[in-house]
């Protein structure tokens, strides 16, 4: 089910962002935002989506990439989805109003997970370094 509002309440909450700018290391472009992610297809223990995350779209609805069980690589792209880009910056999921980066430089030593060679040449404006 696609989110459509944020809960823009304060509450005081941490977010490790002390790799955010290791990962991302050049913005070029971006989607116009900021985005706000539909993170039902991410495992429910998930909190955080971090910098470096690959986002997919479909139809309108902009998410995180799908994860594998135990949450140490990236499944399979959904069928009909395609990649959209990289997020910018680590966001907690029940405030996933965000950056996608379409044109740069991404870490990959930074990344939260492993890109695969089908991410990488899909999003040919990114360089992955």
């Amino acid at each position: 089910m696609a989110v459509n509002y944020v809960d823009l309440n304060n509450e005081e909450e941490i977010i490790d962002t002390s790799l955010d700018n290791k990962v991302v290391l050049n913005v070029l472009d971006r989607l116009h935002g900021p985005v706000l992610l539909d993170c039902s297809l991410m495992p429910a223990d998930v909190t955080v989506v971090k910098a470096g995350h690959v986002i997919i779209k479909k139809d309108g609805i902009i998410a995180p990439m799908p994860l594998i069980a135990d949450g140490t690589a990236y499944a399979a792209l959904p069928d009909g989805w395609s990649y959209a880009g990289i997020q910018f910056s680590s966001r907690a999921r029940k405030r996933p109003l965000t950056t996608v980066v379409t044109r740069g430089t991404v870490n990959v030593k930074a990344a939260p997970y492993p890109y695969t060679d089908a991410m990488k040449t899909a999003l040919s404006h990114i360089i992955f370094e």
